[in-house]
This record gives C-alpha cells, sequence and structure tokens, in this order.
C-alpha cells in the first residue's frame, strides 16, 4: 500500500495535497529506508516510522488512507473521516469483508489490493478523497453505539433478576 501511494505521487506530482505515511514499527528497516529515500524525492510526502499520538495526526487529516484493520477503521468513524481503504485479504479476509460492506454502506472507498495497483487509479482515489461524504452523512443509526449496548447486555446478565441498578 505504501509503494502504491508513493507511486501516485510520483507519477502525478500535481497531486494538490500533502501526505503523511506512517510505515508501522513493523515493517523492515531496509523496505522503510528504500520508501524514506523515495519520499525525500517528493516534496508533498513525508514518512514516518511512528507516531505515538497518530489519533491527533488523523483528526488533522483530510482524507485517510488506510489498510482497515478493525482499530483504524473505528478511528475512521469515530473522527468521521473519509476513507480510502485498501484491505489485505492474505492470511484473512477480514479487512477485505470489512471495506467491501463500508463500500456498500457509503462509509468509506475502496482499491482492490489484488487489482493492478496502476498509480494513476491511486493519484484519481486520492484527489477525490477530499471530496468524499463523511461516514456521518449516511445517518446510519446506532453506528457507533457498541460500547452502550455491550454495556446494557452485561449489565443485564449480572444483575439478578427483578432488582434494578442505578444508572449514570
Amino acid at each position: 500500500m505504501v509503494d502504491w501511494v508513493i507511486r501516485a505521487f510520483e507519477a502525478d506530482p500535481q497531486q494538490p495535497h500533502r501526505a503523511v505515511i506512517v510505515t508501522g514499527p513493523f515493517m523492515p528497516p531496509t523496505e522503510q529506508q528504500e520508501f524514506h529515500d523515495r519520499c525525500e524525492a517528493l516534496e508533498k510526502l513525508e514518512i514516518l516510522a511512528f507516531d505515538s499520538y497518530i489519533e491527533l495526526l488523523m483528526e488533522k487529516a483530510i482524507g485517510i488512507v488506510a489498510m482497515g484493520g478493525y482499530n483504524t477503521f473505528c478511528e475512521i468513524l469515530t473522527l468521521d473521516k473519509p476513507a480510502l481503504i485498501i484491505p489485505r485479504s492474505v492470511p484473512r479476509q477480514e479487512q477485505l469483508i470489512r471495506a467491501e460492506r463500508a463500500v456498500k454502506l457509503g462509509l468509506a472507498s475502496m482499491l482492490d489490493p489484488a487489482g493492478e495497483r496502476d498509480p494513476l487509479d491511486m493519484a484519481a482515489a486520492l484527489r477525490a478523497l477530499p471530496q468524499q461524504a463523511k461516514p456521518s452523512a449516511r445517518k446510519i443509526p446506532e453506528l457507533l453505539s457498541g460500547h452502550e449496548k455491550i454495556a446494557d447486555m452485561v449489565r443485564d446478565y449480572l444483575e439478578p433478576a427483578g432488582q434494578e441498578s442505578i444508572r449514570a
């Protein structure tokens, strides 16, 4: 995914927005260095191996490009950011299933990671990202109410029948 984004900026140097790439601390150092070297030559790309306040970085972004793991997808919804998901499908398909469902619900856009990976396709998707509707525009009832539902289920399970508790 990182390579695809960098190639998009290399193929389309007139990209209108800056991008910050976070590789993550587990990417092999030689691969990180290669990406770092390529980004050095591109004015609108910044690359970091890690950011301990990634949520703040995401909050400031006009859009997010991600693989779409569970935690990242929850951050995208919570921060209400337009998102382009490039899901991993190996060794498991959970990211792909989540991304396909998000696209059907209008919560994100997606590029197929198994496709051709044309840098101009990525460049077009990056250009379109800021105009994409935020997830909140879909107005899906109770989209982010999982914590409350789980708390209610646990409370109902733990409270003896017929006994009411004080609820805050």
